[in-house]
């Protein structure tokens, strides 16, 4: 072809491409997958090999859930176009697909390096990144992202997700609230506002944010599993398992829901039925790791079944660290009760040093706050309220070290026609914390010292308003949250009449059944033997002031005497309670009430002694444990 006559040929081929691209691309649009793969092949015969009818063909193919097939098709494009950043994202978005996940991060890259201002690529690098856990990397790459692009909301959403998952949570509250300022019925970010303002306890702002979800769409499954979650937070038991239940009516494989439906199911005494619902669980989403261990520990086991191999094998695939410890906390389960000790005691301490490892936390600062408590409450503190607070002898708070035999204690009292049993509820908590000018433990002890005469009677009647909310019919009710023994000089100002119930267990025993769990909120001293011996400490010493400051308040209960003689001790607690006797109290295991701590099975069986002495299995491992607690063991 003669010099003169190529440009207008290379003309001619543009605009054929052009159009049969056009016509391909309105074949996909429409859902006619097979019809836009001919149109792209016959293109392609027609006018040779183009990254673009390569693109389109590899947009097709991934579409039609071939994702090893369309690399095949961006890897060609690429080859043809080396420096179009464009198509080396695609082909990491293949990669992705795959879930070849060192490819698609090798692709991303190269595409911001060809072009550093590519926001897609930024995010999409970021999703990569937070699938390998490197959390920090990620946070970067949305961020550019979403400096390049203000408007890029998937980026934003992303990104707080990131900060999220890293616990950065009041920046990725302020990610969220920041898209909804511009988008107020974004589903996601009202989702993820929904259940940051769950998590921290706000449970009404979190009712807010899920119900513009559900107003915008009442079946959106998700928006309904988190209510499901606010309302199993506030306690709402029977009202949450309806949720879930319509979460699975709505989408029957729905793990999240199936794995809720089990913790309900076992704290409402369905034991059976929690089984079979963690079962399901682990069909719907096999690497479920936390289905995995709440399935271990509500059931017993005397050989290494189906539940206990397919738990076993997990283990040996590739997981995060999460899940790694939700596996190790459940496989150390099955081999203590297969009397397996050492290897139990291998799975529990890589499941502890796996938690430990993503907590932060210090013995250091614990110690200075007990310390503060100490100085705080002294003799004068009491003696210039001695005349404070409001006298009602509706509550009965039941506190100690977790794990020291606070549920069964509940279980004994709540079993009496007279009393309810409110369970682990942190209202007080939260009182008396948003009393103080900050979170640091000085300044709340200033302020609790502080505090006038009015401000305690206030601060006892919100707390009597919410037990009696809960048991309006009830003369007494219990508060088992066992670390409101830091707050037994408050009880006492605000509540003069309570009954405080401070429970002890063999020191070793306690702490070893703590190293032995996994709490679902609070306890970080217990994912290791030493800061459980030390706290132990610190416990037993505030104990001992509680005592010496104000004596005759608090009633100590030990879990062996208690095990050992059922009757007599419950006369005794019963009677310290104002409660006259009652046979119910002996067939606590009977009641009929929702349990939501570690112990809920162990609270539906009859008294048992095997708990005594347990820690005795591992003594070769407890060296650690033993030289934290001194002389305390």
């Amino acid at each position: 072809m003669p010099p003169t006559q190529e440009p207008r040929a290379n003309s001619l081929r543009a605009e054929r491409l052009a159009r049969g691209l056009a016509a391909a691309h309105e074949l996909f649009k429409r859902g006619k997958f097979d019809q836009a793969e001919a149109a792209c092949l016959d293109l392609q015969a027609s006018e040779g090999s183009d990254p673009d009818i390569l693109t389109l063909l590899g947009t097709v193919t991934i579409e039609r859930g071939d994702p090893e097939g369309s690399i095949r098709y961006f890897e060609d494009a690429v080859t043809l176009a080396p420096d179009a950043a464009r198509l080396h994202n695609n082909l990491g978005i293949a990669f992705k697909r795959a879930g070849r996940l060192n490819a698609a991060e090798a692709a991303y890259r190269r595409a911001l390096a060809i072009d550093a201002a590519y926001a897609q690529a930024h995010n999409n690098l970021g999703v990569v990144l937070i699938e390998r856990d490197n959390l920090a990397e990620a946070v970067r790459c949305f961020e550019a992202a979403t400096n390049l692009d203000e408007t890029y909301f998937e980026a934003r959403r992303n990104l707080g997700r990131a900060l999220l998952e890293s616990n950065q949570v009041e920046r990725a509250s302020t990610e969220f609230r920041r898209m909804l300022e511009t988008s107020p019925n974004d589903i996601g970010a009202n989702l993820s506002l929904g259940a940051i303002e769950r998590q921290a306890g706000h449970f009404q702002e979190a009712q807010s944010h899920l119900q513009r979800v559900l107003d915008l769409e009442p079946d959106h499954a998700d928006a309904l599993y988190q209510k499901g979650l606010v309302l199993q937070d506030q306690g709402a038991l029977p009202e949450a398992l309806a949720v879930f239940e319509r979460v699975l009516a709505l989408n029957p494989t729905h793990a999240g829901a199936c794995n809720s439906l089990g913790v309900v199911s076992q704290a409402l005494g369905n034991l059976w039925g929690a089984v079979q619902y963690f079962r399901r669980a682990i069909s719907a989403q096999p690497k479920f790791a936390e289905a995995h261990r709440n399935l271990a520990f509500a059931r017993r086991h005397a050989e290494m079944d189906d539940d206990a191999r397919r738990t076993q094998a997990l283990l040996e695939t590739e997981l995060d660290d999460a899940s790694a410890m939700h596996v190790s906390f459940a496989l150390s389960k099955i081999y203590d009760e297969l009397d397996q000790y050492d290897h139990a005691f291998g799975h529990l301490l890589q499941a502890n040093d796996l938690k430990r490892r993503s907590i932060d936390y210090d013995i250091g600062q614990e110690r200075n706050f007990f310390a503060n408590l100490e100085r705080t409450f002294d003799s004068s503190f009491f003696e210039d309220r001695t005349d404070w607070g409001i006298g009602d002898r509706t509550p009965i708070f039941i506190v100690g070290m977790p794990r020291s035999g606070t549920t069964l204690v509940e279980q004994i009292i709540a079993s009496h026609p007279r009393a309810g049993g409110a369970g682990e509820i942190l209202d007080l908590d939260r009182l008396l914390w948003d009393c103080g000018t900050d979170e640091r433990e000085r300044d709340w002890c200033q302020a609790m010292n502080s505090l006038s005469r009015s401000q305690i009677d206030d601060l006892a009647a919100s707390y009597l308003e919410v037990l009696r909310k809960r048991f309006p019919d009830m003369d007494h009710v219990t508060d088992k949250t066992p670390g409101n023994f830091h707050y037994i000089g408050m009880i006492r100002v605000m509540l003069p009449e309570a009954k405080v119930i401070n429970c002890t267990r063999d020191p070793v025993d306690t702490c070893f059944s703590c190293y032995q769990n996994y709490f679902t909120q609070g306890v970080p001293f217990s994912y290791s033997l030493e800061d459980l011996g030390n706290y132990y400490r610190l416990y037993s010493n505030l104990m001992k002031h509680w005592r010496r400051k104000l004596p005759g308040f608090v009633y100590d209960l030990s879990y062996e005497r208690l095990l050992n003689d059922q009757e007599g001790e419950s006369k005794k607690l019963l009677a310290f309670c104002g409660l006259e006797w009652n046979p119910a109290c002996l067939n606590f295991h009977k009641t009929e009430r929702p349990v939501e701590t570690a112990s809920a099975v162990q609270v539906r069986q009859p008294i048992y002694r095997s708990s005594i002495g347990r820690a005795a299995h591992y003594r070769s491992h407890l060296a650690p444990l033993r030289d934290a607690l001194g002389d305390v063991a």
